[in-house]
């Protein structure tokens, strides 16, 4: 999804952590996480995974990279909604556990 100023504020705690630990490591950082969220024109809420990362190219300086992926699924238990623990990295996507 291209940049949304409304996702951006979601992936925004996101992107203090991948920059912190981007900080400490000095190499690329990612930490996802999921929220709930519809566009005006979306007839129903869609769950949506934020990949919030910081890009360290060799002898440039950090960037941020936030990126948006729409899933077809069905909304985010309330028990993971916005503002929960990231997926884990390592794991598939359609195996990954809360962390």
């Amino acid at each position: 999804m291209a940049n949304n100023a409304v996702l951006a504020r979601h992936a925004g705690p996101a992107m203090l952590v991948a920059r912190a630990r981007s900080g400490r490591s000095e190499q690329t950082e990612h930490v996802y996480i999921d929220t709930d969220y519809a566009a005006g024109r979306w007839n129903r809420t869609r769950r949506v995974v934020i990949k919030a990362e910081v890009v360290r190219p060799e002898g440039r300086e950090p960037r941020d990279n936030p990126r948006f992926v729409v899933t077809r699924g069905a909304p985010t238990e309330p028990a993971r909604r916005k503002g929960q623990p990231a997926l884990r990295r390592d794991q598939h996507a359609a195996d990954a556990a809360l962390s």
